[in-house]
């Protein structure tokens, strides 16, 4: 989501496919190099992504599954803060 008032943008990554190392991440026992392979290429798109969109002069929140699922009122209070202030990125 972009947030053009505050050059802002922020992503909510589901802990599976961002492999993000959390209880809530695992691998699939069945075709492994299938999903190694994607993985992968997902977390390498994520840093190009960011990477991209700081070059552009947005500021990149990554929100993980896990934080909402924990500790919701939490995650939005940090999140809320970071759009409002001049932090670069941050990940929740």
């Amino acid at each position: 989501m972009f947030i053009l008032k505050y050059n802002a943008v922020v992503f909510i990554n589901g802990c599976f496919w961002h492999q993000h190392g959390c209880k809530f991440t695992s691998r699939p026992k069945s075709n492994p190099e299938f999903w190694n392979e994607k993985f992968a290429n997902n977390i390498v798109r994520d840093i190009k992504t960011n990477w991209n969109l700081s070059l552009l002069g947005y500021r990149v929140a990554t929100v993980w599954e896990c934080s909402i699922k924990s500790d919701f009122d939490r995650t939005i209070e940090r999140l809320a803060a970071f759009i409002q202030s001049d932090e670069e990125s941050i990940e929740i």
